[in-house]
């Protein structure tokens, strides 16, 4: 895969890489995605529209966009865990 596009060969490291192209559909495979995953995919691959305030940042709260509420998630998720290791 060729990326052309200078912020992705910066947020797409060939772990990264690695991971997804030796994925398989099997629940195994699945269960393996983590948030950091599925985030950068989501964010990087999608055709979702960018939250107002970018990826990466906290979202408005007048922002109701499909990236803002991924935003959203990621933060509750992150806080949770930050809270409880």
């Amino acid at each position: 895969m060729r990326l052309y596009s200078k912020s992705l060969q910066k947020q797409v490291t060939k772990d990264f890489f690695e991971r997804v192209m030796n994925m398989h559909s099997s629940e195994n495979d699945l269960k393996t995605l983590n948030l950091n995953l599925v985030y950068n995919l989501l964010a990087n691959f999608c055709d979702i529209t960018d939250p107002c305030s970018g990826w990466g940042n906290i979202p408005e709260s007048g922002d109701i966009s499909l990236g803002a509420d991924i935003e959203r998630i990621k933060m509750i998720v992150n806080d949770y865990f930050d809270g409880h290791y």
